[in-house]
């Protein structure tokens, strides 16, 4: 494995990076000031500190930012840790991780409001937005720390994981491989963005010695962690054995995400159709038998049975807005369409959320909503064996 630049280049590439991390806290300090949320210190965590230490707010938890591999800056996570998150007791009742694979958008037109809400889904920025950060994450979680409502789910926390991944190239941000190292090359093709998000999770196992976490996802975040949910069924690698050297989640939720890429792109309306084509083909090229197979909705219960809940009962919650402008519901319709009509050990809930399809990633309380039911869905099912009977 390349280990990426070294000495003086190395820093100047974790420069720019802490700099970037820097902007974007200012990003989110000043969307919660112009839009009269409570203030900046209570709700954004500071995303320019780096390396392990204490973050110097309101929100007492231990903030750790680790690379899981070397060849590019962006395969890295950052992890909070509730002060007493790892040992404090929560009543008897066990305690979980949560980890996020969440990505921002880059803001693209909206569609106009007498389209036919079927075919008024885009995405931007998918799999490629330069801005795209694990940091994202940090609206809910300081929400999810700070307000007295969230109390009884911050209890059975035991820790945040939040995951960033190489992205593909975007025309929009173009890179000269002349002046830029291949450490921090955006140039990723599928299966780069999957296989990451794997090795994330095992090197976050590894570290921490966790078992049982809620994974999360936001966009095509959500189809990420999907995908993870299937790894012991697809090779998700051509050639490749299956992935089973990993624990796979107890639940998953799945937040405006995007699940199946060939019926999004067919029901583009035509003067968007290059945008869904470009961002698509960035990330799993032109063959559009590819698009089908990364798509979550293309397989059936029995593919996820197989995979993911062998003798185990696990919950899946898909979380969407009538209001997001960017993906439409029907993505929503197409998972549960996958999943239906067979009785197994994965239970299907659907969340219906407020807001626009950033607004739910920026403002954080429609995210931290939809985390408190996925963490008492959880407690509900306990990760048990399903031939055992419920408590």
């Amino acid at each position: 494995m390349s280990l990426g630049p070294s000495g003086p280049e190395l820093q100047c590439a974790h420069h720019r990076e802490n700099w970037r991390r820097h902007t974007e806290a200012e990003h989110h300090r000043d969307f919660h000031n112009e839009n009269h949320f409570p203030s900046a210190a209570a709700h954004t965590i500071p995303s320019h500190t780096s390396g392990a230490g204490i973050i110097v707010t309101s929100i007492s938890c231990r903030y750790e930012r680790h690379q899981y591999a070397e060849d590019n800056l962006l395969q890295s996570y950052e992890v909070y840790i509730p002060n007493g998150g790892l040992n404090e007791d929560c009543g008897g009742g066990e305690k979980y991780w949560i980890m996020s694979t969440v990505l921002p958008h880059l803001p693209l037109p909206a569609m106009p409001s007498s389209t036919n809400s079927k075919s008024s889904f885009i995405h931007g920025g998918a799999y490629r937005d330069p801005k795209t950060t694990a940091s994202s994450f940090n609206p809910t979680l300081s929400l999810l720390l700070s307000l007295p409502h969230h109390t009884r789910t911050i209890t059975r926390i035991s820790g945040f994981a939040s995951i960033n991944y190489r992205l593909s190239p975007h025309l929009d941000y173009p890179q000269d491989p002349g002046k830029t190292t291949s450490y921090e090359m955006r140039n990723a093709k599928h299966p780069d963005h999957i296989n990451d998000v794997m090795a994330a999770i095992g090197a976050l196992q590894k570290k921490y010695d966790l078992e049982k976490y809620l994974l999360v996802g936001h966009s095509v975040g959500a189809t990420l962690a999907m995908q993870v949910a299937l790894s012991r069924a697809i090779a998700w690698d051509p050639g490749t054995a299956l992935k089973s050297d990993i624990g796979l989640p107890i639940a998953i939720l799945g937040v405006a995400g995007i699940y199946d890429f060939p019926y999004m792109v067919r029901h583009v309306p035509s003067g968007s159709k290059a945008m869904y084509s470009d961002f698509t083909r960035s990330a799993f090229g032109g063959d559009e038998n590819v698009w089908k197979a990364v798509s979550p909705a293309t397989y059936d219960r029995g593919t996820y049975e197989k995979s993911w809940s062998p003798g185990q009962r696990k919950l899946v919650l898909v979380a969407h807005s009538h209001e997001d402008e960017l993906v439409a519901w029907s993505q929503v319709d197409r998972f549960k369409a996958a999943l239906d009509g067979q009785q197994g050990n994965i239970e299907l809930r659907v969340i219906e959320l407020k807001g626009k399809h950033q607004e739910i990633l920026d403002r954080g309380e429609e995210m931290a909503k939809a985390i408190t039911e996925a963490i008492s869905g959880v407690a509900e099912i306990g990760g048990i064996d399903a031939t055992s009977p419920s408590p």
